[in-house]
């Protein structure tokens, strides 16, 4: 019973040197609180974790050593501007690209494989989240003094203390005091439950949250950049202890930038894809063209059944995988050209065998069709058309045999 009447009256001491500004020193309250001790109903933080106080600034430097910058280019995938190893010949990028809960939406992403395909990095973009920094959630936050204490600070503000802030119990006036409950909300709310550790990346206004990573041979980060209040952020796997995993990692803290994408950039990617050479269409340089088109244009279909093709030509079983398995699970076919699907998936090597067995049935409808029309309109034909339609079928035939062999 003391307990709760010592805190009523931290409580109600608190609250009146807020309203009427007396100095009654709620230190101890403000102590207890920031500790997670002395949840009440005007504010608490449930599963309290120390490092909710004590950001981490990421030392962080480009290396000297790195490759050649023109194995290296810029490409626009959704709304981030991301550099890839488009001619690198040290890495092979596979596309990740998969439906999300929203049918409308898709998560696109990387893996970066090294030396007899081992996973070096990977990257998933993540949707964008519009975020409000207006106080909510806490029964302390309904206060006018507290909402005036937020609505003087820019966003760009609380958004860099929120990845550099450390709280302390040092002696602060009450607005300090109030705007530092109001971030340890801000961050309980922001980071995501599986967290090591959070802050800033070298002298950037990045945000990176150390995750706990599902296998200890890599680190997990949340990287957070925020523009005009909207979120962009993206997951970073990178292998430890790797200097090609390092470079990665490093280019795309260093470059990455977010700016939102249309349809004239998919048209570009398109139009320059078009222009390569046969042997760079069927590379890894003309599937990442082809990549960022499909991430930015809404003729989706068609592109990704180009992109299917041309990589079949190169014999390509890595990057053509999540490519077959999307292709089928968004539109129902894995639009392989192929007699042979290149996969050992046995449901999408039993899906491309129905799909041949369809696609020859049409052929046979077709030369049927034809045959049926040269016998029934042979009377009325002169003999240069009944010659055309014979050529004709002829041919179709000669294709389905060879299509066969």
């Amino acid at each position: 019973m003391l307990k709760y009447l010592i805190l009523l009256f931290l409580i109600l001491s608190f609250m009146a040197a807020l309203v009427t500004g007396i100095t009654i020193a709620p230190d101890y309250l403000y102590r207890y609180t920031i500790e997670g001790n002395f949840p009440t109903q005007w504010y608490s933080i449930n599963n309290f974790n120390p490092n909710l106080l004590k950001p981490t600034r990421y030392p962080f430097s480009f290396g000297d050593n790195y490759s050649a910058e023109n194995l290296w280019r810029e490409f626009h995938i959704k709304d981030a501007i991301v550099p890839m190893p488009y001619r690198h010949p040290q890495f092979k990028v596979v596309p990740i690209i998969k439906r999300t809960n929203n049918s409308d939406s898709f998560e696109m992403g990387f893996e970066f494989l090294g030396a007899e395909n081992r996973l070096v990095s990977e990257v998933h973009f993540l949707p964008n989240i519009v975020f409000s920094f207006r106080p909510k959630g806490q029964k302390i936050f309904d206060l006018p003094i507290l909402k005036a204490v937020v609505a003087n600070k820019q966003s760009s503000t609380i958004w860099s203390d929120l990845f550099s802030r450390k709280i302390s119990y040092d002696k602060l006036d009450y607005d300090e005091m109030l705007y530092n409950l109001y971030l340890i909300d801000l961050r309980k709310r922001i980071l995501p439950q599986n967290y090591i550790s959070y802050g800033h990346v070298g002298e950037q206004e990045i945000g990176i949250v150390r995750l706990t990573p599902k296998n200890k041979d890599y680190n997990a980060e949340l990287i957070m950049i925020m523009r005009q209040n909207i979120i962009y952020s993206y997951f970073l796997l990178t292998k430890v202890d790797d200097p090609e995993a390092q470079e990665v990692r490093d280019r795309f803290l260093k470059k990455v930038r977010f700016q939102a994408g249309s349809e004239s950039i998919g048209r570009i990617y398109y139009d320059e894809f078009k222009l390569l050479p046969i042997y760079r269409k069927i590379d890894q340089e003309g599937m990442i063209y082809l990549f960022a088109a499909l991430s930015n244009w809404d003729k989706k279909k068609e592109i990704l059944r180009e992109l299917i093709f041309y990589l079949e030509k190169a014999g390509s079983r890595t990057q053509l995988k999540p490519l077959y398995h999307f292709a089928n699970q968004v539109y129902g076919s894995t639009f392989s050209s192929l007699k042979e699907i290149l996969s050992d998936d046995p449901e999408l090597q039993l899906k491309s065998r129905i799909e041949q067995e369809d696609a020859q049935r049409i052929e046979d409808a077709k030369i049927e069709k034809l045959n049926d029309e040269i016998v029934i309109k042979k009377p009325l034909e002169d003999p240069d058309s009944l010659s055309e339609k014979l050529k004709q079928a002829k041919e179709m035939r000669r294709k389905r045999i060879k299509k066969i062999d």
